[in-house]
């Protein structure tokens, strides 16, 4: 603060008595327009930025001005990460964080490094339906094209105790029939099926799980697979507590092949 001070008063004493731009050259005894008139500030219902259209307007022009800035130069780019950086390390500004972003009592990094126990403010709020749709389409379609990304991140993945019951069913009632393949080991347009069939007849069987999956996934992903040859089975989590209509629904799926 001192030297922004000093920085002042010597700009001060330096342009004292000159005139930095002809178009506020002032000579003396000129009266400006608006002395004595009172300062208007818009507050309530006067705030023009209430209206959505014109916060989406001034948005799109602070943008497009932002763009042409970094376009014309392209060093002050870099020169704003490195400050922003360095203020969000100041003590003042975590603090600020921590009550804006944190709950009460957690710990902040500026690197987004969550220690064990912090929660973050996120938590427990449900994400909106167009959010959650963004997200899944994005997902599909970066899964589509890297299918060895897919396999990568479900080789860690291990048979929840849902699916080791459906698969102890299906290995004992259902021998050399289908094989657990949802860790990754085989992956279609994008899609990682649950189970699939040791004999090569094309079938395909799908655990669903109420939270996880929408009704409407069901003939999506039957569709996808039959693009292949696939016939898909899908059997829904709330369906595991009648084991008799399940089995039935299985062996009526392998008659059918």
């Amino acid at each position: 603060m001192t030297s922004i001070l000093k920085v002042r008063d010597r700009t001060g004493r330096f342009i004292k008595g000159k005139h930095c731009s002809p178009r506020t050259e002032f000579h003396k005894g000129h009266i400006p327009w608006n002395k004595g008139k009172e300062i208007f500030y818009f507050r309530g219902d006067n705030n023009p930025m209430k209206n959505p259209e014109i916060r989406r307007r001034v948005a799109e022009k602070n943008r497009a001005i932002t763009l042409r800035m970094y376009r014309e130069h392209p060093e002050l780019k870099e020169k704003i990460k490195k400050a922003t950086r360095k203020a969000m390390q100041r003590p003042e500004v975590i603090a600020k964080t921590q009550k804006t972003w944190f709950k009460k009592g957690e710990r902040f990094s500026p690197r987004t490094e969550f220690k064990k126990g912090n929660i973050p403010w996120t938590k427990g709020k449900p994400r909106p339906i167009k959010t959650k749709g963004k997200i899944r389409n994005t997902l599909r379609e970066f899964y589509k094209n890297n299918p060895d990304q897919l396999k990568k991140i479900l080789t860690f993945r291990r048979p929840n105790k849902t699916e080791e019951m459906l698969n102890s069913w299906l290995r004992y009632y259902f021998p050399n029939h289908f094989t657990f393949v949802g860790d990754g080991k085989v992956v279609i347009e994008g899609l990682n099926p649950d189970w699939i069939d040791c004999d090569g007849s094309n079938r395909i069987i799908e655990l669903f799980g109420e939270p996880w999956h929408r009704p409407e996934e069901e003939q999506t992903r039957k569709n996808r697979f039959a693009k292949f040859g696939y016939r898909t089975l899908v059997i829904w989590y709330e369906e595991l507590k009648d084991k008799k209509s399940v089995l039935e629904k299985i062996q009526n799926f392998i008659e059918a092949s």
